[in-house]
């Protein structure tokens, strides 16, 4: 494993639980349009069926392959979607909610999440540290 993981680069990361799924952000706590500088992002799919999700995406739509990772004989698929991506990886253990993230990569992650934070933000995990493409 180490020719996968010579290319990969550590990243710095946070997860927030999506609008409505434990409290709303305040409205008025610097959260408008623009306080954000959102260098990348993609859609992330944990679906309950990696396989089957890679054959729709990948045979059905007919979405071109940007990269794949992980293991070889299941790997996870990042798709090129228009002008971002859609990462299929990963397997769902079906709870409602948790299967779709948007992932958004920033300058300077602690800055977003004491942002975050202050607005009121469901913060799931707090910044950590993971190797990333």
């Amino acid at each position: 494993m180490p020719d996968q993981t010579r290319h990969m680069r550590q990243k710095r990361v946070l997860a927030l639980a999506a609008p409505g799924q434990r409290r709303r952000a305040a409205k008025d706590a610097g959260c408008q349009d623009g306080d954000v500088e959102v260098l990348s992002s993609r859609i992330l799919l944990r679906p309950a069926d990696l396989g089957r999700s890679r054959h729709f995406y990948r045979d059905v739509l007919g979405l071109a392959v940007y990269r794949e990772f992980g293991a070889p004989g299941d790997p996870g698929v990042v798709f090129f979607l228009g002008s971002g991506f859609l990462e299929v990886s990963g397997h769902s253990a079906g709870t409602v909610g948790y299967t779709v993230m948007i992932w958004l990569q920033v300058r300077d992650v602690n800055a977003e999440h004491e942002r975050l934070a202050a607005a009121g933000a469901p913060i799931l995990r707090e910044p950590v540290t993971e190797l990333g493409d």
